[in-house]
């Protein structure tokens, strides 16, 4: 498995659901558009008056980390893992 550790932001499309509930469905990644299959992973983390919403996401043989910054509404890619 090869992982690599990256800080770059993306565009997102997600799904919001009842009680402020979000589930990334899409992202653009590398140029091409990549179709979340899974959400393997869930977690939140204060920073300053920011939330993170941390997502472990699949799209069926990789895996992705990423976050979204409740203050400032923006998506960043913070990894990979290739099998």
């Amino acid at each position: 498995m090869t992982s690599e550790t990256l800080n770059d932001p993306v565009v997102v499309g997600a799904i919001f659901g009842h009680g402020a509930k979000v589930s990334p469905a899409w992202f653009v990644f590398g140029g091409r558009k990549v179709k979340v299959s899974g959400v393997n992973h869930v977690w939140i983390e204060r920073q300053g008056l920011a939330t993170l919403h941390h997502f472990s996401v699949s799209d069926g043989p990789d895996t992705f980390h990423l976050v979204m910054n409740s203050e400032t509404l923006s998506w960043h890619i913070e990894g990979i893992s290739l099998p």
